[in-house]
């Protein structure tokens, strides 16, 4: 198994649209280590990963959530209805299309991971889409080293308020660990703000975003798949970003749940599990 030597995990494996089909893995109310593993495994490679069978009970998504890590209460509550709503405070409870995003750039810290469990999909439309930011990241790196570090180094504003709330925080788009490696994305074109920076200084940070923007949208980074009754699918808020295509709330109810888990709980699990599997040995 390739594991990064610091870290104890799997090395991430960057990927696009050429991803190819969704591999999904079978949920079970009994635990069993190795499968545990096998998903946690796939979660930290890609990023994400999409279990079936999970059952259709409201709430049944904190029982995964509580497999892999603690369930984290927000603004938003321990778990969150995605549904179309009247006065609607995020655009995730219309029938609206949303682009690629992560949520809540302005907590501090960010939630690490992000379920969407399905409960009902009758509607027209509403494809669940994901794009792993690590893999456009080390893209525009590589085409444009200057807008690279550009959104690496200028903190943005992100904000959200509405009549419960008023959250605030500072961060570059980009961020990176202690030893300079890529850790996460925060990117919301609903919830940031320009920093204040002389013109020029300006112009090319416009520059620098509008080339992440626009690998961000293109069909060569972006997967798409119905997230189907009984399918959930965890991933990384800090790596990937998700949206969903626009949906007819008339065609038919699209109920989905979510919550957040912090990633730590998740990595750790890895390691203690790998251990665990490893002493025993084979059966």
């Amino acid at each position: 198994m390739d594991l990064e030597p610091d870290l104890g995990l799997p090395k991430r494996i960057a990927w696009d649209s050429q991803l190819g089909p969704i591999n999904t893995l079978t949920w079970t109310s009994e635990y069993a280590p190795e499968r545990s593993l096998e998903q946690i495994e796939h979660f930290l490679k890609y990023g994400f990963v999409v279990l079936r069978e999970v059952p259709t009970k409201p709430g049944s998504i904190l029982d995964v959530a509580r497999r892999f890590g603690y369930p984290r209460e927000t603004n938003f509550g321990l778990l969150f209805e995605v549904k179309s709503i009247p006065e609607a405070n995020d655009l995730a409870y219309t029938g609206l299309g949303l682009d690629a995003h992560t949520d809540n750039p302005y907590r501090d810290p960010v939630p690490g991971v992000q379920l969407l469990h399905c409960l009902i999909n009758e509607s027209t439309g509403g494809l669940s889409t994901l794009v792993d930011g690590y893999a456009v990241v080390e893209r525009i790196r590589a085409i444009d080293p200057g807008a690279y570090e550009i959104l690496s180094n200028i903190p943005v504003r992100f904000i959200f308020r509405d009549l419960d709330g008023d959250y605030t925080d500072y961060a570059p788009i980009i961020e990176h660990d202690h030893a300079g490696t890529f850790s996460g994305i925060r990117f919301s074109p609903r919830l940031d703000f320009v920093p204040l920076l002389p013109p020029q200084e300006l112009d090319r940070f416009y520059a620098a975003r509008r080339l992440l923007d626009r690998a961000l949208r293109s069909s060569e980074f972006e997967i798409k798949f119905l997230l189907s009754p009984g399918e959930l699918v965890m991933f990384d808020n800090r790596r990937l970003l998700h949206g969903r295509t626009a949906f007819d709330p008339r065609s038919g109810l699209r109920h989905l749940q979510g919550c957040y888990i912090d990633r730590d709980a998740i990595e750790s699990q890895y390691r203690v599990l790998s251990r665990k599997l490893q002493a025993r040995g084979p059966k």
